[in-house]
């Protein structure tokens, strides 16, 4: 919930039209524009630092050089348009995956005209062609830019667009719900109008978005403020005609009107609207993965863990140690888990727990009975009298599964996929959930563990799997692992 929403003055006039409810909540004007540079600066600083080290290593590999080439400079300034033609310089809309996708083709672009530019002016030289490295060091910085200053816009209220919802008791409740758990979407409700008769406990708002009256009056809102968007949530009334007619006077009220549809499922981020005659489908997909998809998962895997198991190297030698001298007991231990089609695989962990660890929770969680319900819910403990010293330090950070990383590149597992885990934790799945995870490869990380880790029940888990298996795409596993990468370092939702 943002700070800055709060309802203004009830007593305001908007023209000559008072609310009739509640006013709608506060929104400073310059909130979207201040998103806008704000995600610009966060890009000019990114391409800074990839442009400061890409200089810096061809001054260590070259020596001193000439200037960098005019063609350099012309692409950085048409880096900037290529992100603005792709959307990127918009605060609103973008789900993380889809933007990642749009980074790699501006990107892509700026490198290509980089590149035409120094093949035009015949410049062959090894240390000018160097300079085409920006492009690639970029990608990652300009993902941990934007987020750092997306994640202080989004905690001061100052970022995004705000948008009115339209509808009825449970769709309403349902959109507002939604946009408020994804911030980062840039989407901030900020008042609502009902199609129905309103319960006495909601006439004061939903979810601290103020109810500002009927919909029939929603198309001819005076804000006190520009708002641009606005969504449409009325569940199955679509076979009343005046739904339709509410549809398109807000369509001509506001420049951008969604349509929050009922139908629930996993592949939405692989949906498209399309339309058929007079009519408007939605056409939803499910990932298949055919031969080159599986080809190009593989090869991906290949590419990060071979590199990241000589560089951890050195980190589980240490971590080894420490679990050496916290207590008698293996440095390294095996466990069968659940593989791609249900074959049973062998992953092997740095051990982090006392020697005899099952015994010693089954007699805890029998005399603690809240422990027992934890443990049943999650198969997870807060605080678990299993843990060696060294175990709660390499746990946290997840050290101790590094040495997956070897089963990656065995193929038993992948870098990005459904959480590994034992036959007797899927079957707590449902079957449709079980068929699904058992369509991939399990993963070092994945969705659940970059959306919930450790903070969730196995509903969660469940739905968390099944999201990734049916919105698959090599941009979204991309996406999880730079996502990986920053929950590691902020040990959120590690016990």
């Amino acid at each position: 919930m943002r700070s800055a929403a709060v309802p203004c003055d009830s007593n305001r006039t908007i023209g000559e039209r008072r609310f009739p409810g509640l006013p709608p909540l506060q929104w400073a004007s310059s909130t979207t524009k201040v998103s806008r540079i704000s995600l610009v600066l966060a890009d000019a600083i990114a391409l800074t630092i990839a442009f400061c080290i890409v200089v810096l290593l061809r001054r260590i590999v070259f020596g001193s050089l000439p200037p960098l080439h005019w063609g350099l400079w012309l692409s950085l300034a048409a880096w900037f348009v290529f992100r603005a033609l792709n959307g990127l310089d918009s605060p609103c809309g973008l789900y993380p995956p889809d933007a990642l996708r749009r980074s790699f083709q501006s990107c892509g672009a700026a490198f290509l005209l980089h590149a035409a530019f120094l093949i035009s002016a015949n410049e062959w030289h090894m240390f000018r062609f160097f300079g085409l490295l920006i492009w690639p060091v970029v990608i990652p910085l300009t993902f941990t830019a934007r987020s750092l200053v997306r994640s202080k816009l989004i905690s001061m209220g100052r970022y995004g667009v705000p948008i009115v919802v339209v509808g009825n008791g449970i769709a309403g409740r349902r959109a507002i719900r939604e946009l408020q758990a994804r911030p980062e979407l840039g989407y901030v409700p900020v008042a609502l109008f009902s199609t129905e008769k309103t319960q006495k406990s909601e006439q004061k708002g939903i979810h601290g978005v103020p109810l500002v009256g009927r919909s029939e009056i929603a198309a001819s809102f005076d804000a006190p403020y520009h708002v641009n968007h606005a969504i449409l949530a009325i569940g199955g009334g679509w076979e009343d005609e005046r739904n339709h007619t509410l549809a398109k006077q807000l369509g001509r009220r506001f420049n951008h009107l969604q349509i929050f549809s009922n139908v629930t499922g996993e592949g939405h981020w692989l949906s498209r609207a399309r339309p058929l005659g007079a009519y408007l489908t939605i056409e939803t997909k499910h990932a298949r993965f055919a031969g080159h998809q599986r080809a190009l998962k593989r090869g991906l895997d290949i590419a990060i863990a071979f590199p990241a198991l000589i560089l951890s190297t050195p980190i589980i030698i240490l971590a080894g140690l420490l679990v050496y001298f916290s207590g008698p007991g293996p440095i390294f231990f095996g466990q069968m888990r659940e593989g791609r089609q249900g074959k049973p695989i062998k992953i092997y962990k740095l051990r982090s727990m006392v020697q005899g660890a099952e015994a010693k929770l089954a007699k805890y969680l029998a005399e603690n009975p809240a422990a027992r319900f934890e443990y049943e819910r999650t198969m997870k403990l807060r605080n678990d009298p299993r843990i060696i010293p060294a175990g709660k330090l390499i746990r946290k950070a997840s050290i101790d599964e590094l040495p997956q990383l070897w089963s990656i590149l065995k193929g038993d597992m992948s870098l990005v996929g459904p959480r590994v885990m034992p036959t007797r934790e899927i079957d707590l799945y449902s079957e449709g959930g079980r068929d699904l995870r058992r369509d991939m490869l399990p993963g070092l990380t994945g969705f659940w563990q970059v959306e919930h880790r450790n903070d969730s029940d196995f509903r969660i888990r469940e739905i968390a799997d099944s999201f990734y298996v049916a919105n698959w795409s090599v941009w979204l596993d991309i996406w999880i692992i730079l996502r990986t990468v920053r929950v590691l370092l902020t040990g959120a939702g590690a016990f």
